[in-house]
C-alpha cells in the first residue's frame, strides 16, 4: 500500500433526487404541467430552480454566479422555435445569457441564443419572448446566465414554452460527506480512487461497461435509466499533468478510477459527461489541521439553533424581522428592511403562506416617503440618516417587494433623476416649475456626473493623508449603489478613477496592508464586475488577504468577511474566463491558510443563542449610523450571524467542497407560523438597582463605593428586566440599615451567565458578615456552597449544580444564636437543599455569630471572570414560619 497523504474530497452536485411536478398557472401558449429534470449549478437560499415553473413571477430562481447554469430535460425530444422568461428587474436591468440545445451527437451543444450578440430587453418584467436561430429537436436545454450590467445576479421569476414531462433524475458524484483518508484500494498493484456513485435515495442501482466506457443508472422502480460517458481523467502531480488512459473499474460495487504516483499527488480532476451534465471531482490534498478546522467551524452552529434563532426575531404583525433579540419588543426599536432581507424570510412566506407574504410586502410599501422615495423604518427620520441607510434601505426594500410580487407604490430617488434628466433633454435644458420642485426632491450630487465625481474625489481619504473618510467608507457609499451609477450612466467614469486608487504593490486601497484597504476592495468590487474588467494585482490581493487572515485580531466580524468575500469578488471579476493557471495556483495554495485564519476568527463572535453577533462583546447595535439594537445586550444579530455564514460558505468555496446547509424553511415556518403578536409588557427593575427591602427603600451600592450594577434586559426572558453583576469587576448592594434580629432571610432569583475565565470559583458574600456563600463557576455552572475560613475550609455544599442561563429562585434563612444553635438553611426553587449551623463573623470562627444583615456582596475570587444576573431580591426580618417546602433533597 502506497503511503497517503490526508485527502479532501472535493465534489460538484449537479442533479437532485426525486420526482418534481408543477401545476400551470400562466396562460401562455406550450406551457405543460411537470418536469422530467430541472438542474441548477447553485441557487440563493429560498431562491430555488423550482420557482421558475410555480406560474408565479412573484417567485425567482436566483445565483450569484458567472455563469450560473439551470438544464431543462423532456422527454421524449420535442420541437420548437423559441421560450419565455420572465426576468427579476428585467424593466431596469438587461440580463446576458445563452441558450443551447443538446446536438444530435448527444455531446456537443447547439447554441440558439447568443450572449455575445443578444441582451434581454431591458423594458419588461413580464414574459419575453427569445427565438431561437432556427427551430430545434432536442431532449436537453440549456440556460447560462452572465448576470446583468448591474450586477452578477442571474435572477428567472419563470420560464415557459418548454414542454416538460415528469420523471426522476439523477448521478450524484461521490463524496457526499468529505473525508480525512480516501478509501484507496489496491489491486494487482494498482490504486484506485472512487469516482462515481448513485444515491441510494434516488434508488438507482449503476453498472459499467468497459468496452463503451458508458455508466448506466437505473431507477428499477420506474424503469427511468441515465447514461453517463466518461469524457476525461487527469491528475497533477509536482511534475505536471496528466491524462489518464486506464479505464474505470468496477471494484466491490464502487466505479473505481486508477491513479499513479499517489504519493505525489497534488490535485485529482475527473469530468463525465450525462447528458446535459459535466461533472467535476477535484481531489485537493490538506492537513487533518485543516480537516479538524472545518469541521470545527462547521460543529459551532446548527440547523435547529439557526432555525430558532430567526424565529426568535420573526414579527407576526408585520411578517418582517427584528435586527436581534435585544431590539424585540423594545420601545424605540422595530422590524428593519435589512434584517428582513438578509433572513430570506420572504422565501419561507412565499412557499407556506402568501397571505403573510402579501402583508410583508404592504409593510415595505408602507415605509416609502412619497416625496424622496427612499425607504425608512419610522424609528428613524430620512433627513437624520447617512447614504449607506437610505442606499441600503432603498436596494433591499425592492428585493423584498420583488419576493412579494409587488412594486414601490412612488418613484424610487433613482427613477426620479433619470426622468429629471429626460425632462431636461426634452426641454433643451428648460425645467418648469414643477420640474424644478422635482429636481430639488433629489440629492444634489447626482444631478450630474461632474458633480459626483467632485463627491467621490473631495470626500474620501484616497491618498491616506487623513483627510475625508475612509476609503472603506467609500466602499460602502460607492460600491453600495454601483448599480445605481451604472442607470445614471456614471459607472464608468467612476470606475476608472476607483481603478486609478489600487495599489500596485499590495492590491489594495491603502498603503500598508490593514483591513480598511482589504474591505475597501470588497465594497468597491462592483467597479470591475459591472464594467466587465478583472481586478488588476490579483497575487498581490490573495496574500494580502491571507496575511490579514492569519495576523489580524478581528474586532468585527464584518473584517473576516470583508476578507473572504474579497477574494471570491476578486474570482468573479474574472469572468466566465476565470483566473489564469498561475493565479488559481496561488489560490488554491492559500486557501488552508484562509482556513486557519478565518475560521479561529469566527469563535470569538458566536453568542449563546446559537447565532453570531457582530462583535465579539455584542450585536450590531448601529448600521449604517441608525440604532438597531440597543446597547449592552450580549446576542446575536442578523447581520453578524449572515456575515458569519458567509465565512463559512466562502472557505469551504475555496477548498473545493460544499457549503453546510444552515436552513430548514419546513422547520422555520413550523416555528413561527403560530407565534402570538409581541404585545407582552415588559417587566420593569424600579429604582436604580431594582433591590426592594421590607421598609420600602431601595439600596444601590455598598457603603463608600460608587458603582451602581446595570438594569438590563433579561438574556433569557425578552420582555423582563434583571440586574448584571460582572464579577470581574465585583460590587455591593446594600440596604439601607441593619436588622440585628433574631430571624433574618434573603430572597432572590440569580443566574450564572457567561464564564470568560474559569478560577477555582466565584464568591459572594452573605447576609453582612453573618453568613457568607460561595459559589463554584470552574465546571461551567453554579455550586452553592457555606464558605468559611479557618479549619474548616470552603465549608459545605449547599445545593446541587445549577445550570447557565437558568433562573433560579434562592431562599436564604438565618436565624444567628449561639455557636450550637445557629440555624443556615438554603431553598433552590422551594426544596430545602442544605441545613447548617457553621456561621461567619469576621472570619472568626471562635467569635459569636453576627446578627447584622446588610445586604449581598459580589467580589471576583482566584482570577474568575463571569456575570451574574439577579432579580426578585428582598430581605425580611423577624419572620414567623418558613416561606418555603421543608423537605431536604
Amino acid at each position: 500500500m502506497k503511503r497517503l497523504f490526508a485527502l479532501l474530497v472535493a465534489f460538484v452536485m449537479l442533479a437532485s433526487c426525486g420526482t418534481i411536478a408543477f401545476g400551470a398557472d400562466l396562460e401562455t401558449p406550450g406551457y405543460a404541467a411537470g418536469i422530467a429534470g430541472v438542474y441548477s449549478s447553485g441557487n440563493e437560499a429560498g431562491n430555488v430552480v423550482e420557482n421558475i415553473f410555480d406560474g408565479s413571477l412573484g417567485t425567482k430562481w436566483a445565483h450569484d454566479a458567472r455563469p450560473s447554469v439551470v438544464w431543462f430535460k423532456t422527454d421524449p425530444a420535442v420541437t420548437y422555435d423559441h421560450i419565455n422568461i420572465a426576468l427579476t428587474n428585467g424593466h431596469l436591468r438587461h440580463y446576458e445569457f445563452e441558450l443551447a440545445v443538446m446536438a444530435e451527437d448527444g455531446k456537443s451543444w447547439d447554441i440558439v441564443w447568443d450572449h455575445t450578440q443578444k441582451k434581454s430587453s431591458g423594458t419588461t418584467d413580464q414574459l419575453e419572448r427569445f427565438d431561437f436561430t432556427k427551430p430545434v429537436n432536442s431532449e436537453w436545454l440549456r440556460f447560462t446566465g452572465y448576470g446583468s450590467d448591474v450586477n452578477l445576479w442571474n435572477n428567472l421569476s419563470e420560464i415557459t414554452g418548454v414542454p416538460l414531462q415528469e420523471g426522476p433524475s439523477g448521478l450524484v458524484i461521490v463524496g457526499t460527506e468529505w473525508k480525512q483518508e480516501l478509501a484507496v484500494k489496491d489491486v494487482d498493484g494498482q490504486s484506485y480512487l472512487p469516482f462515481i456513485q448513485t444515491a441510494e435515495s434516488c434508488g438507482y442501482v449503476a453498472s459499467w461497461d468497459q468496452a463503451t466506457g458508458v455508466v448506466t443508472a437505473v431507477n428499477e422502480g420506474s424503469g427511468w435509466n441515465l447514461k453517463a460517458v466518461v469524457d476525461s481523467i487527469s491528475y497533477t502531480t509536482q511534475e505536471g499533468s496528466f491524462d489518464i488512459e486506464k479505464p474505470l473499474t468496477v471494484i466491490d460495487g464502487e466505479l473505481m478510477c486508477p491513479i499513479d504516483s499517489l504519493d505525489e499527488l497534488i490535485s485529482y480532476n475527473c469530468s463525465l459527461t450525462e447528458s446535459s451534465h459535466t461533472y467535476g471531482i477535484n481531489y485537493q490534498r490538506a492537513t487533518k489541521e485543516i480537516l479538524a478546522a472545518l469541521d470545527e467551524m462547521s460543529s459551532m452552529i446548527s440547523v435547529q439553533g439557526q432555525m430558532e434563532l430567526y424565529a426568535s426575531l420573526f414579527d407576526p404583525d408585520t411578517c418582517a424581522m427584528y435586527f436581534g433579540q435585544g431590539a424585540v419588543g423594545r420601545a424605540g426599536f422595530g422590524p428593519g428592511i435589512e434584517p428582513t432581507a438578509q433572513s430570506g424570510i420572504a422565501g419561507v412566506l412565499k412557499k407556506y403562506a402568501p397571505d403573510k407574504l402579501q402583508r410583508l410586502g404592504e409593510w415595505v410599501q408602507g415605509l416609502q416617503d412619497p416625496v424622496t422615495g427612499w425607504f425608512m423604518e419610522p424609528e428613524y427620520t430620512i433627513d437624520t440618516q447617512g447614504d449607506g441607510k437610505k442606499q441600503r434601505n432603498l436596494q433591499m426594500g425592492i428585493s423584498i417587494l420583488n419576493a412579494c410580487g409587488m412594486k414601490p407604490l412612488y418613484l424610487t430617488p433613482t427613477e426620479r433623476v433619470m426622468q429629471n434628466q429626460t425632462q431636461t433633454e426634452a426641454t433643451g435644458g428648460a425645467t418648469t416649475e414643477k420640474e424644478e420642485e422635482t429636481v430639488l426632491e433629489a440629492d444634489a450630487k447626482y444631478q450630474s456626473l461632474e458633480a459626483y465625481m467632485n463627491y467621490v474625489k473631495t470626500n474620501f481619504d484616497w491618498d491616506g493623508d487623513g483627510v475625508g473618510a475612509s476609503v472603506w467608507s467609500a466602499g460602502n457609499d460607492i460600491g453600495d449603489i454601483a448599480g445605481t451609477l451604472k442607470e445614471l450612466g456614471y459607472l464608468d467614469a467612476v470606475s476608472e478613477f476607483i481603478r486609478s486608487q489600487q495599489r500596485p504593490d499590495n492590491g489594495l486601497f491603502t498603503d500598508e496592508i490593514n483591513i480598511t484597504g482589504i474591505s475597501a476592495v470588497t465594497k468597491l468590487s462592483g467597479m470591475y464586475t459591472l464594467t466587465g474588467t478583472p481586478m488588476p494585482y490579483m497575487d498581490k490581493i490573495i496574500e494580502s488577504a491571507a496575511w490579514l487572515a492569519e495576523n489580524t485580531d478581528f474586532a468585527g466580524i464584518s473584517e473576516p468577511y470583508n476578507i473572504s468575500l474579497a477574494i471570491r469578488f476578486m474570482v468573479n471579476s474574472a469572468g466566465s474566463a476565470g483566473l489564469d493557471e498561475a493565479t488559481q495556483q496561488q489560490l488554491n495554495e492559500a486557501a488552508p491558510r484562509f482556513v486557519r485564519g478565518l475560521s479561529a476568527g469566527l469563535k470569538k463572535f458566536l453568542k449563546d443563542d446559537g447565532g453570531f453577533g457582530y462583535s465579539p462583546s455584542g450585536p450590531c447595535t448601529h448600521s449604517q449610523g441608525a440604532s438597531v439594537l440597543p446597547v449592552g445586550y450580549d446576542c446575536a444579530d442578523v447581520n453578524g450571524n449572515q456575515l458569519a455564514l458567509g465565512v463559512i460558505n466562502d472557505l469551504y468555496w475555496m477548498m473545493g467542497m460544499t457549503t453546510p446547509v444552515y436552513k430548514d424553511e419546513a422547520l422555520w415556518w413550523e416555528l413561527i407560523k403560530d407565534k402570538a403578536p409581541i404585545t407582552e409588557p415588559l417587566i420593569e427593575m424600579p429604582g436604580k438597582a431594582g433591590y426592594f427591602f421590607e421598609d420600602g427603600e431601595i439600596g444601590t451600592v455598598s457603603k463608600g463605593v460608587s458603582k451602581v450594577n446595570p438594569i438590563i434586559e433579561d438574556p433569557v426572558n425578552w420582555h423582563n428586566q434583571c440586574i448584571k453583576v460582572d464579577l470581574k469587576k465585583g460590587g455591593n448592594l446594600c440596604g439601607t440599615g441593619e436588622f440585628c434580629e433574631e430571624k433574618q432571610a434573603i430572597n432572590f432569583s440569580i443566574m450564572l451567565g457567561k464564564v470568560r475565565s474559569h478560577g477555582s470559583g466565584l464568591f459572594y458574600g452573605g447576609l453582612g458578615q453573618a453568613v457568607q456563600i460561595s459559589s463554584s463557576a470552574s465546571s461551567g455552572n453554579l455550586m452553592l456552597y457555606l464558605r468559611r475560613h479557618g479549619s474548616d475550609g470552603i465549608g459545605v455544599a449547599m445545593s446541587t449544580p445549577l445550570e447557565p442561563f437558568m433562573w433560579y429562585d434562592i431562599r436564604i434563612e438565618y436565624e444567628p444564636k449561639g455557636h450550637d444553635d445557629t440555624e443556615f438553611r438554603m431553598y433552590v426553587n422551594g426544596k430545602l437543599t442544605g441545613t447548617t449551623n457553621i456561621f461567619m463573623n469576621s472570619q472568626s470562627p471562635a467569635a459569636v455569630p453576627n446578627k447584622d444583615a446588610t445586604g449581598l456582596s459580589f467580589t471576583p475570587y482566584m482570577n474568575t471572570d463571569a456575570d451574574i444576573y439577579l432579580d426578585n431580591v428582598w430581605f425580611e426580618a423577624d419572620w414567623d414560619k418558613p416561606k418555603a417546602e421543608e423537605t431536604e433533597e
